[in-house]
Formats: C-alpha cells, structure tokens, sequence
C-alpha cells in the first residue's frame, strides 16, 4: 500500500512534510555507526496538514538512511482507515 501510494515520491517531491516524533539511539547490537539515530517520523499532507503516514528510520550521521536505505511505514492513513503494522 506504502509503495503503490507513492508515498515516498510525494515525500521527495515537497508534497508531505515531517515531524520526528521519537528518536534515539539505536540498540547498540546492531550494526549502526555512532551518531545513528532511531525515529519514529510522521509525514503529513502540505495542503490538508493532514497524518498520512508513519514511518521508522535508522538516520546515519551522515543524513542517510540505513538498513534498507528505505523508510519502513508503520501505518497509512487513507480516508477514514487506520493501517497498521
């Protein structure tokens, strides 16, 4: 639903904005560079300011993203219905 959505192209494109909602470090097991933040994001809507989206991501020191490169959605907002993970 995330990618068929074209979420992330919105993203990219200015038409959703975000608000880090949680961020920390990550566990220190995992293979992440000091620095590297955990974060729970929510993306919204630049003309409605509507919730469409949250989203997980490792953010690198660098400013990328890591694992997959990719943010992970945890829930969509589409109309009145709530998908989750």
């Amino acid at each position: 639903m995330f990618n068929e959505g074209g979420y992330l192209d919105r993203y990219r494109r200015g038409e959703l904005y975000e608000r880090v909602r949680e961020s920390a470090p990550p566990n220190p097991a995992l293979p992440f560079p000091v620095g590297t933040l955990s974060q729970r994001v929510a993306w919204y809507d630049r003309q409605t300011h509507a919730m469409v989206a949250v989203i997980h991501r490792y953010l690198l020191p660098t400013g990328k993203l890591g694992g997959s490169g990719l943010p992970d959605p945890k829930r969509l907002y589409i109309d009145d219905t709530i998908y989750y993970v």
